[in-house]
C-alpha cells in the first residue's frame, strides 16, 4: 500500500494498544518484534521462495514463541496465506517449505524426550552411567518445554474445555434469577467473547473511526486482498484469544495489542481513505493522532521507585532461594533475581486458606491500594510485616515473615 505508507506509519506509532506499555518490563516486546520480523521475512520469501529463506522465517517465528508460545499459531496463518494466495502449481511445495521442518522438529522433540526419560531409568555403571547421567540432564532441561506444549495442547482439547466450561456455567447459574438459569451457558459464552471487541475498541481509541470506515463501499475486500498475511494472522490470533477468554473470562490488554498491531495496515489505509473523503477534517485527524502519540509516550505521573527500594532491600537482606515466596515480578527484577522464582498471585491462599509459612522464610506481596483485605489476611496467617514500600496511591510491596520468627 505505497500510497498509504505515511498514514500507516502514523497509526503504528500512535496506536494506544502496543504503545501503552512502553514503561513496563514485559516480554511482549520481544514477541512483537520477532513476530513482525517473521512476517517481513515471509513477505520477502513469497517473492522468491527458497528453502533457505523459509528456514529463516521459521527461525524468527520460533524465537517469537520463546516469548509467547501461543505465537506458534501464526504458522497456521502462513499456511492459509499460501493456500489462498500462492500459484496453484506451487501451493503444496510452499506449504511444505513453511511447516514441513517445524512439524518434523516437533515430532522428533517429543520422541527424544520420551527416549531420554526411558534411558534415565536405567542405572548402568562406568562410562555408560556417566553418559546416562548427562542424558538425564538434557531430559530434565527439555521437560519444561514439553510441559508447556502439553499445556497448550490441553487447552485446545475440546473435551477438556467443555468440562471446565460446564463447571463455570453451573456456578454462574447458581447466582442467576431462576428463569435465567437455563441460559447460564449462553451468557457465560457470549459475555466472555464480548470482552475481546470491547477491549479492542478501547485500545484503538479514535482510530476506531478509520477502522470502521473500511466497511464502507467495499473497501474492506480491497484492503484484505492487499495484505492477506496480516488478515490471516489477525484471525488466527483472534481464535487464540477466544479460547483463552472462554477459559478465564479475563483478557489482558497486552494480548489485545497484538490485534492492534496486525490491524495497523488496515487502519492506516482507512485513515488515508477517510482523509480523502473528508479533506477538511484531515488536519484535525492528524492533530488528534499526534496528541494520542504524545499521550502514549509522555507521562506526567510520578514513577514507581518503591519497586526499586523493595528490590534493593531483598538483594541486601536475602539471597535468591526457594524459601522466599515472591509474587512481585518487578521487585524480583530489581533484586536481580530470576523470574522463574516468582509465584502466581492467583495461587495465594484465599480467605479460608492458610499460608504454609513452614515452607517459607518470608513472603513478598505486591498489593494494590484497593486491596482492603490484606491486613486481616496477614493477621489470620500470623504474619508480621518486616517492610512496606509504598507509592503516593498507597500501592505497596509488603515483605512479611512468621510473627514468631526472630
Amino acid at each position: 500500500m505505497p500510497e498509504a505508507i505515511w498514514p500507516i506509519c502514523l497509526v503504528v506509532l500512535a496506536l494506544p494498544g502496543p504503545n501503552y506499555y512502553r514503561n513496563e518490563l514485559l516480554r511482549e516486546y520481544g514477541c512483537w518484534f520477532f513476530m513482525m520480523l517473521s512476517f517481513w521475512l515471509a513477505l520477502r520469501w513469497s517473492e522468491n521462495p527458497r528453502w533457505g529463506s523459509a528456514l529463516i522465517v521459521q527461525l524468527a517465528l520460533a524465537i517469537t514463541a520463546l516469548f509467547r508460545p501461543e505465537a506458534l499459531v501464526f504458522f497456521t496463518a502462513f499456511v492459509m496465506w499460501q493456500l489462498f494466495e500462492a500459484p496453484k502449481e506451487s501451493k503444496l511445495r510452499r506449504v511444505l517449505m513453511i511447516v514441513g521442518i517445524p512439524l518434523v522438529v516437533a515430532l522428533l522433540m517429543f520422541v527424544l524426550i520420551g527416549i531420554l526419560r526411558g534411558l534415565v531409568r536405567v542405572n548402568p555403571e562406568g562410562w555408560s552411567g556417566y553418559v546416562m547421567w548427562h542424558l538425564g540432564q538434557v531430559a530434565w532441561h527439555l521437560n519444561p518445554i514439553q510441559e508447556r506444549l502439553n499445556h497448550i495442547i490441553d487447552l485446545l482439547n475440546p473435551a477438556t474445555k467443555q468440562a471446565l466450561f460446564n463447571v463455570k456455567a453451573q456456578a454462574l447459574a447458581g447466582s442467576l434469577f431462576i428463569l435465567a438459569k437455563d441460559g447460564a451457558g449462553t451468557i457465560l459464552f457470549l459475555g466472555s467473547l464480548a470482552i475481546i471487541p470491547l477491549k479492542f475498541i478501547k485500545q484503538l481509541s479514535l482510530f476506531i473511526f478509520p477502522f470502521l470506515y473500511l466497511f464502507h463501499g467495499g473497501l474492506l475486500r480491497s484492503v484484505l486482498s492487499r495484505a492477506p498475511l496480516f488478515a490471516w494472522a489477525f484471525l488466527a490470533h483472534l481464535l487464540v484469544l477466544s479460547a483463552y477468554v472462554i477459559d478465564w473470562q479475563f483478557l489482558s490488554g497486552r494480548y489485545i495489542a497484538v490485534l492492534s498491531l496486525l490491524a495497523a495496515p488496515f487502519i492506516g489505509f482507512g485513515f488515508w481513505e477517510l482523509s480523502k473523503r473528508f479533506p477538511r477534517w484531515k488536519h484535525v485527524m492528524l492533530l488528534l493522532s499526534f496528541v494520542i502519540m504524545f499521550n502514549n509516550a509522555v507521562s506526567f505521573r510520578k514513577g514507581q521507585p518503591y519497586f526499586i527500594r523493595a528490590g534493593e532491600w531483598l538483594a541486601k537482606n536475602s539471597s535468591e532461594n526457594s524459601r522466599i515466596y515472591v509474587e512481585s515480578p518487578r521487585t524480583a527484577y530489581y533484586a536481580g533475581w530470576r523470574q522463574s522464582l516468582v509465584s502466581d498471585p492467583l495461587n495465594r491462599p484465599d480467605k479460608t486458606g492458610g499460608m504454609p509459612m513452614d515452607n517459607y522464610d518470608f513472603i513478598v506481596l505486591e498489593v494494590p491500594h484497593s486491596d482492603t483485605e490484606i491486613g486481616p489476611w496477614l493477621t489470620r496467617n500470623k504474619l508480621r510485616v518486616l517492610q512496606r514500600f509504598e507509592n503516593s496511591r498507597k500501592d505497596s510491596v509488603i515483605i512479611a515473615t512468621n510473627e514468631s520468627a526472630p
